[in-house]
């Protein structure tokens, strides 16, 4: 028999090769000059945004520092006017009291030239009026301090006038007086025509107590009343 021949192989089929990319198409002048414009738009509109925000920073900051200037100052405007009313407050009732203090001794002299007048020889009654005149002659002196503390530097000036003239008057007339004619165991306590005599005396030196004493009254008044805007 005859061999039976094996049939060939085949050639082996070629394997399909994958087809590259095709190139990238390079982009029409068009394409290019939308995708910048759309990069510049990009980049304009985030500067404005920062340029935006910046700007709403700077006016807020301004805005809040304008409102703090305007408090502050609206704070400092309202402490002044309430410490020139507490001064002027201050002020009004020291002048006050010292004019009252300064009427009421003036009175109290009157009083006592009062009894000079009649020339007794009542020894108490003498007394009696003296230290009204004292008592209040003191209330004076002591509420002239007040208006040393709270007064202005004219009315400093003005006020211790005052005190001179009480004292000259206190320590010339008034108290030689009592220590003579009406102190136990003075000089004169049974002189009654001395006594007479120098009330006299004491009656004119009343007159020129009252006069200057009223000097300075006036001069207080019409610092006062500069001092706290009546003129």
């Amino acid at each position: 028999m005859d061999a039976v021949a094996e049939p060939e192989p085949s050639e082996a089929e070629p394997t399909p090769t994958p087809a590259s990319p095709s190139p990238p198409q390079p982009a029409t002048p068009a394409e290019t000059s939308l995708e910048h414009e759309v990069r510049i738009a990009s980049r304009n509109g985030r500067w404005a945004l920062i340029a935006a925000l910046c700007a709403a920073i700077v006016s807020g900051a301004v805005s809040a520092g304008s409102a703090i200037y305007v408090n502050t100052n609206q704070l400092d405007r309202s402490a002044n006017l309430a410490a020139q009313q507490s001064v002027r407050t201050d002020r009004q009732k020291a002048y006050l009291d010292f004019l009252t203090a300064c009427s009421d001794y003036l009175g109290q002299v009157g009083v006592l030239k009062g009894v000079l007048a009649t020339h007794t020889a009542d020894r108490e009654a003498l007394k009696s009026a003296i230290n009204g005149a004292a008592s209040q002659g003191g209330k004076a002196l002591n509420s002239s301090l007040g208006v040393l503390l709270a007064g202005s530097h004219p009315m400093a000036e003005i006020v211790p006038g005052f005190a001179t003239v009480v004292s000259d008057f206190s320590g010339q007339h008034m108290t030689p007086f009592i220590l003579r004619y009406l102190t136990p165991g003075g000089a004169g306590e049974n002189d009654d025509a001395g006594m007479l005599r120098d009330e006299a005396s004491m009656s004119g030196a009343i007159d020129k107590l009252i006069d200057a004493a009223g000097t300075v009254y006036t001069e207080v008044l019409d610092q006062a009343r500069i001092d706290l805007g009546f003129t």
